[in-house]
């Protein structure tokens, strides 16, 4: 959105943002929320500095940081209420108001998938998108690598 808003504003107005519609009418509205984009490695030799950078950036009672990160260098809806509250008027524009007020109450915590199950998904994504393989046959194999993997454990 930010891209349309900054090169193209003549087109916002046709534009709309909507929460994915439940499966049928008693279903509950779910989106996926999660924070997969800044990580530590676990065997990083600076673990003090991790922690400080990750607490500076998103964790610190001034969060200036992370209202920068969510509303200037992508789009991302922090998930910092203190960041929603004190920067309110950016969270009432369009299209971060339908985010803020419709989209994010329905929001669950990602799930963390060990690192062979994800693989498996990302190869059966990209064969899909790129390789011409059908989406049957991609998930065929994707299910076969995550129980091969399952059967490990």
């Amino acid at each position: 959105m930010f891209i349309i808003k900054d090169n193209y504003p003549e087109f916002l107005e046709h534009l709309a943002v909507a929460p994915i519609p439940a499966p049928d009418e008693d279903s509950e509205l779910i989106t996926v929320y999660g924070g997969w984009t800044v990580m530590v490695y676990s065997g990083t030799e600076h673990p003090d500095e991790a922690a400080e950078f990750a607490i500076n950036m998103f964790g610190a009672e001034d969060n200036s940081r992370a209202a920068a990160w969510g509303m200037e260098y992508n789009t991302k809806l922090s998930p910092r209420a203190s960041v929603i509250e004190d920067y309110a008027s950016f969270y009432e524009e369009f299209p971060h108001d339908v985010f803020a007020n419709e989209i994010f109450p329905t929001a669950h915590a990602e799930p963390s998938y060990p690192p062979e199950i994800a693989q498996a998904v990302w190869e059966a994504l990209q064969d899909v998108m790129f390789a011409g393989v059908s989406g049957e046959d991609a998930a065929a194999a994707m299910a076969e690598k995550i129980d091969a993997y399952l059967l490990t454990r």
